[in-house]
This record gives C-alpha cells, structure tokens and sequence, in this order.
C-alpha cells in the first residue's frame, strides 16, 4: 500500500512538472513575461523585414537581439524624446505615447511587445538623431529655388557607438546645430512655450490709429502689448497715449515694421498673432536653420531676405551692414551659397531672359523709343548693332540687348559676381529711392545694395591694400568705362531665409514675404516618418 501511495504521488510530481514546463515555453500567440533587464531576446525576421536598411545594420550590430535592455539608455531617450520640442520637432514623429505606454508597463508587456517596443526606442533614436542634425524634411524635395548642400545623415556607427557606451545624451548634443542663432531661437521658443495663454479679441482697425485717438480698440491693443512686453502694464484707457506710442514704436521695430507709431495695416496683422501662431513660426525657422551650413568661414556676406538686410563680416568681425532690396514673390531670390569671384565697375547689363520676355519685349513693341529711353543696344548673332526700326519683336530671342554703363544703368556703378546656377548677383540700382521703403521685394531675383561703393571699396582694399586705395577707386569709376577686378581673398556667398530671430533675450520678427512659413509647418506637421 505504501509502495503504490509513493507511485502515486510520483505520477503527480511528474504531471505537475509537465504542466509547468508547458506554462513556460512561449510560443507565437505567448503572453509569455520576460525578465527583460536580463535576456537579450532574439528579434524575429518578421520583425525586422519591415524595417530600413540602417535599422537592420544596427541589429545586425548586436546579433539581431534587442538593443535597449539598459535602462539608464530608456530613460535617456526618452527624456530626450520629451524635450524635443524645443528644437522645434515634435516628440510624437519619435512614438512618444508608444514608449511611454511601453517603459510604463514593462514588468507586464508580452514577448511581441517588447520587440515592438525596442524597434521603437530604435527608430526614435535614429530619426532624432538625424533630424536635430539635418531637420526632418529636405528644401531640395521642397523648392526649386534651393542650392544650399544637403546633410548626410547620422552615421550608423555613431548610433551604435552612443547605445553601447550609454552616450545618447552625449551624440544628440554632439550632432544638433551649434549655431549662435539657432541656440537663441531655442531658447526664444521655450520661453514662448512657457508663456500663459490669452483669448485676446482680434484687433480689426478701418483706419489708421494715430496720437490721442481713442476706442476700444485700442485697450485691446495695450492687453496685447502687455501681453507681449511691449508696454509695462495697462492704464485702462481707450486712449492712444504717448506711452502706448512708445511702446507700438517697440512692437513695431520687434516685429519687422516701420516704427512710426502709426497703426496700420502691417501692425494691426502683427497684433492679430496668436502665441500658437508665434510657436509655429519660430518651429519653422528652426527648421531651416538645421538646412543652413554650420561653417561660415571669416570672411562673409550674409543676406536674410525677407529682413532686407545684408551684413559683410571679416575675420568674423561685422564690418558693414546694408539695406536690400530682394526678388518679388513671383521672382523671388534664390537660397545660396558661393563666393564672390569678380566686381564689375560701369557693369553693362545684358537684359535677362524673364525681364526679356515680361517686360522689354512688351514695351518696346507698343513703342520703340523705349530703347533709346533705357539705353539700351539691340545685338545681333553676328554681335552687329540693330536699330530700333530693323528690330522684329516676332522673334526677338534672335537678339542680345545690352544697356550701356553709366549710374542710371540698372545695375548702377558696381555689380557683384560669384558663381550660381540662377545668374544672380549683388548690385547697385538706378532706383535708389526704394530703400526708403519698409517693403523691399520688388527686384527681378537678384539682390540690390544701398550705397554699394563704400562697400565695394572696403572690399578691394581688404583684397589689395597696396594696389587699390579711395583715389584710385573713384578714377576708375569716373572714367565710365566697364572694368571687371578678380577678388583673391575668400568670400564667401549666403543668402538666407528665416522670420525670425534673437537680440537682446527678445524674439524679432519680420514678415513672411514669400508666404512660405505657413506650408512649411503644414508640411513639417503632416509629414509621415514611419519609414524615414
């Protein structure tokens, strides 16, 4: 009897052990739970096939098993993941909600959710890597009007290297833009982040606001100057008192404008900005500025267009600074880099193809004195000269048109050259009278300078002090002769667009004359980046 109890109990031991192995044995559908600080589990191909080329080469690195036991590597990207906003991304593109449901509940999640949880944490590191380097979309892919270098991406070496020394912190500094300007920008863009929210009504003017009116209006104007630290505090008053003019005149120079006091139609647009509006702009211009080169070199001319300004620094110091006028909308100046290899004194100019065609050709064939008028000379192949009468508007590409030099010429006294795919320069103008104006996109693509010679002088004497001086500048001017001098020292090219920027802790703004802010944050929004 004792023989068959011990039997029994045996068979049941056994029984028990079987029914625990099968418990333990994870299988397809398993809810099986790891230890997962401890086991490196092997990602399944099925897994693993969906993903890019760089994603499988980071795998293949550690064997095809998971990558992101350590929990210190979690926590690190994941806080960076967080605070990506303030580089102007958006930490949902790196499945925020995702891996935070994940890190949350990692003592319960099955065996198929730690592998999705992993290629997350993956995919995330590597996007944000390469999006703080590069931003997260492509100008080129964007606009035709672009030809500024493309980053590489993030190499995967350095991926792997971050995860295996415990460095993702280290590599997201390391390859975000060092850029004074983007780092003021950043710091701007937290500190509107910040900002309490306000309900504002919107500001609607059917006349100029001017000294000593008063209405409504107006006291919803002081809220909002307040509200953006333009005025210290609001008396209550519908009245436009000297105090609110000042602080307009402040908004006003902050926000691009011409800073009368007066309010008007560009101020009253400005006021209307909500602060989500402001976040979305400063997003965008943080996005170029990942486009933009890191390295500018000592010497520099450095064009923002939509501010209508141009600065010539040398061995990094500011020498000059000078108001633009840049391309229309419908011409607009194209985003660059070169270096400037000649200046032109007495420039002739020879009528570019979309002027040719826009508007010479159109005035001169109603009225032939417009050559005369704009002195301009009509070439043929064989570079003999036509006259106006003999000229056939019909097939007018047969000719070559060229007005002669002189400082009514269009391109005034002095031209800039450097190589470009789009034939633009910088020049002087014959119409001087439009940098009085606080709206200066009005050229045909390329960029004119106020008061260029000063310029064009300090230029050459910094290329060839002994060679070239004041006297012998102004000489060769006077004798309206075309004269083109190569430039040795290296100069470099950029012309830039962005809307916003830093001085003195405060963010400037300036008005978006191509209107591109807005499709870019659409676009940045909208933008898919499962597969990126």
């Amino acid at each position: 009897m004792g023989r068959k109890k011990y039997l029994l109990i045996l068979i049941c031991t056994i029984l028990s052990l079987q029914s625990c192995k099968e418990k333990v044995t994870p299988t397809k559908e398993s809810n099986f739970i790891v230890d997962q600080d401890s086991i490196n589990q092997i990602i399944k191909p099925e897994f693993l096939e969906k993903e890019n080329d760089l994603i499988k080469e980071l795998y293949a690195s550690f064997d095809n098993k998971t990558i992101w036991n350590d929990e210190k590597n979690r926590k690190t990207l994941i806080h960076c993941i967080r605070n990506s906003e303030h580089d102007g991304l958006f930490p949902e593109d790196y499945h925020l909600k995702e891996i935070e449901f994940f890190e949350k509940n990692r003592t319960t999640i099955n065996y198929s959710d730690q592998q999705t949880f992993d290629l997350l944490l993956s995919n995330g590191f590597k996007n944000l890597a390469d999006h703080l380097h590069k931003g997260k979309l492509n100008p080129k892919d964007l606009y035709d009007d672009w030809d500024l270098p493309y980053k590489s991406s993030i190499k995967i070496d350095k991926i792997i290297a971050a995860i295996k020394k415990h460095e993702i912190n280290n590599l997201l500094i390391d390859v975000a833009v060092k850029n004074k300007i983007y780092k003021n920008l950043k710091d701007g863009l937290k500190s509107l982040l910040k900002k309490a929210e306000y309900n504002f009504p919107e500001t609607v003017v059917a006349t100029k606001i001017v000294a000593n009116d008063s209405s409504k209006t107006i006291q919803v104007i002081k809220q909002k100057l307040v509200y953006w630290n333009d005025l210290d505090a609001t008396n209550g008053t519908a009245i436009y008192d000297p105090e609110t003019i000042k602080a307009v005149k402040k908004f006003q120079q902050r926000n691009g404008l011409s800073s009368d006091g007066v309010i008007g139609k560009g101020t009253v647009e400005a006021l209307n900005y909500s602060k989500e509006k402001r976040i979305e702009q400063v997003k965008v211009n943080l996005e170029r500025w990942k486009w933009f080169p890191e390295d500018f070199g000592e010497n520099y001319i450095f064009i923002n267009i939509p501010e209508y300004k141009l600065h010539f620094v040398f061995k990094n110091d500011t020498i000059a600074t000078k108001r633009i006028v840049v391309g229309k909308p419908s011409r607009k100046t194209p985003i660059l880099t070169s270096k400037i290899n000649n200046l032109v004194f007495n420039p002739t100019w020879t009528v570019p193809p979309t002027i040719l065609k826009e508007d010479l050709v159109p005035s001169a064939s109603k009225n032939l004195s417009y050559f005369t008028r704009n002195r301009i000379t009509i070439f043929d192949n064989k570079k003999d000269t036509v006259k106006p009468e003999n000229w056939d508007f019909d097939n007018y590409k047969r000719y070559r048109y060229v007005q002669r030099p002189g400082y009514n010429n269009s391109l005034g006294l002095v031209k800039f050259n450097f190589p470009n795919k789009y034939m633009v320069y910088l020049h002087d103008t014959n119409h001087r009278e439009y940098f009085s104006r606080s709206y200066r996109a009005l050229s045909s693509g390329c960029v004119r300078i106020e008061n260029p010679l000063p310029f064009a002088k300090r230029m050459l004497i910094l290329d060839n002090e002994e060679l070239w001086g004041e006297s012998n500048i102004d000489t060769l001017i006077s004798r309206a002769k075309t004269k083109v001098i190569p430039i040795k020292i290296n100069v470099k090219v950029f012309q830039f667009y962005y809307t916003c920027w830093v001085e003195k802790n405060q963010i400037m703004y300036c008005p978006d004359v191509y209107k591109l802010d807005d499709e870019l944050y659409e676009k940045l929004r909208n933008k898919s980046l499962d597969k990126s």
